[in-house]
């Protein structure tokens, strides 16, 4: 019995090297994983900096682009007119030039407040015509919608200026 017992217990203690061996591959295995896995996660950081950093100069190139886009449009508009004598003549083109630079907020305030006002003017008087209570008319009349465009100007008018200020 004891050989036995011998036998098995030094086949086991000849058998536990071989496994710490076999368990410390496996860690040296899970190890390697681990740092492979951080090795990607690595580059991929550093590929998204890369990827930031050719964004932002895109974008400063595009700035610069627009900048001389506006100074070229500039030079372009401030060709001077020279006077024919010509008293109506004259005060039409001044005219027409003060026009061009007051189209787009003219035909905006048109649209906002005239034509924008005008209906909701209008439905509100419909409303009213139709035994609604002023208070109801206005909660009925102020949509989701109509929150989106305030906000809209709100954010063209303040934000967008404020953000261009921080960047000069």
């Amino acid at each position: 019995m004891l050989e036995i017992l011998s036998l098995v217990l030094g086949g086991a203690l000849r058998f536990i090297p071989e496994l710490m061996k076999l368990w410390d591959k496996g860690r040296e295995r899970d190890h390697e994983a681990r740092m492979l896995d951080l090795q990607v996660k690595a580059d991929e950081a550093r590929s998204k900096l890369e990827l930031q950093k050719i964004e932002t100069q895109g974008k400063v190139a595009m700035d610069v682009a627009e900048v001389q886009a506006l100074i070229a449009a500039t030079q372009a508009q401030a060709v001077t007119y020279t006077k024919t004598g010509n008293k109506w003549w004259d005060g039409l083109y001044v005219l027409a030039e003060t026009a061009s630079t007051f189209v787009r907020p003219v035909l905006t305030y048109w649209y906002c407040v005239v034509m924008y006002g005008s209906y909701k003017t209008a439905s509100y008087i419909l409303l009213r015509h139709a035994d609604v209570a002023w208070a109801n008319a206005v909660v009925v009349l102020w949509t989701n919608n109509d929150v989106a465009v305030m906000m809209s100007i709100i954010g063209f008018w303040f934000v967008d200026r404020s953000i261009r200020h921080q960047r000069n």
